[in-house]
């Protein structure tokens, strides 16, 4: 099967040694029908996105209209990756009534899953929309924690899944209580696959993650500060720490800021992207949308900064839609040459 190629490190905290070179921007995946892109989520939730015509805190509220779909932050990549005629497949949890409905909904979109069935039930997770003032107000559950014995049937199903796939996008935070290696086992497996990994995480689990040369971190100024424990104010520190995360192994780092521009660097490179304006409906789910796009234009064989051009338009499509994930590609093409990239390639930055 051919893959994207990875760069060869000699990072200490390696273990298992990789079999040839990766490299972005890699030939599409020629002679093959599809390029499946494994979706690795522990966090899913039934999602339901309910609309006031006025919300006001402490009185009776009659909803306008509700949406309820499959979401959390993988699911919104597959989702996202269907739309754009990939080819996910979602592997994680579920468990009770709100799992099954969820997995029946991707099935419905006829996305592939491979799911552990746990004793504990899904997530709901809500969204709350003002259509007077447009302010969106999310109401978030806990995942419940998986037992030892889930986290292993996962870990097998990846050891399986990752011979077949093309791409792993890991996304979202780990529930609480998790162990804080659970991301770096995964990119550990996906390295003897030789599969490449997107990780849009924060914290711990992220800085564990490192050591396995994870192709692209994407994370927006929120949960770099968090990660990095440090303020973010100037455009500097933004560089400083993302700086911080390809020292640690991190390939290529997307740092983004909602409006404001999207950053990606290298160890020597950087490039800024200004999203195109559009008419914001619900900003929820659009990272994961622009995780979904840069995933689809690597195993497409575009360059990372094509791929994350591709991406920032997936967001902004997104971000113009009720429900997460359910963008219009029609859109996202037009959006793509409206996405502003600050000469393709700055000057080599000393970061």
């Amino acid at each position: 099967m051919s893959r994207i190629k990875r760069v060869v490190s000699t990072h200490p905290c390696i273990q298992a040694p990789l079999k040839r070179g990766f490299f972005v921007g890699a030939p599409p995946l020629s002679g093959k029908e599809t390029r499946r892109i494994l979706c690795v989520g522990v966090t899913p939730c039934l999602q339901r996105t309910i609309r006031f015509s006025s919300l006001q805190l402490g009185q009776v509220n009659r909803a306008h209209s509700v949406a309820v779909s499959s979401g959390g932050k993988s699911i919104n990549v597959a989702r996202t990756l269907k739309a754009l005629k990939e080819s996910p497949l979602v592997a994680g949890f579920a468990g009770g009534e709100t799992g099954n409905t969820m997995v029946s909904f991707l099935e419905e979109m006829g996305i592939e899953t491979d799911i552990v069935w746990t004793d504990q039930p899904t997530r709901i997770c809500t969204t709350l929309i003002d259509r007077t003032t447009a302010c969106v107000t999310e109401l978030v559950e806990e995942a419940p924690l998986p037992t030892p014995d889930e986290w292993s049937a996962l870990d097998e199903k990846l050891s399986l899944l990752l011979a077949e796939s093309d791409i792993m996008v890991v996304a979202g935070a780990p529930p609480p209580g998790s162990p804080e290696d659970v991301y770096a086992r995964f990119a550990c497996r996906a390295q003897a696959s030789e599969v490449a990994v997107l990780i849009d995480a924060r914290g711990e689990a992220l800085m564990q993650a490192l050591a396995y040369l994870p192709v692209l971190v994407k994370l927006n100024d929120q949960e770099l500060v968090a990660t990095c424990g440090r303020p973010i104010d100037t455009e500097g520190a933004l560089r400083e720490a993302a700086q911080m995360l390809i020292s640690g192994g991190a390939q290529w780092v997307l740092v983004t800021q909602g409006k404001k521009d999207a950053w990606l660097l290298n160890k020597t490179l950087a490039w800024h992207f200004t999203p195109p304006a559009v008419h914001v409906l619900n900003t929820v789910g659009s990272g994961d949308a622009t995780t979904a796009g840069i995933a689809a234009g690597l195993v497409r064989g575009q360059s990372m900064p094509d791929a994350v051009q591709l991406g920032i338009a997936c967001g902004s499509a997104n971000a113009t839609t009720l429900t997460p994930g359910d963008v219009d590609a029609d859109l996202v093409k037009k959006l793509v040459p409206e996405v502003g990239v600050a000469g393709s390639k700055l000057e080599p930055v000393d970061i």
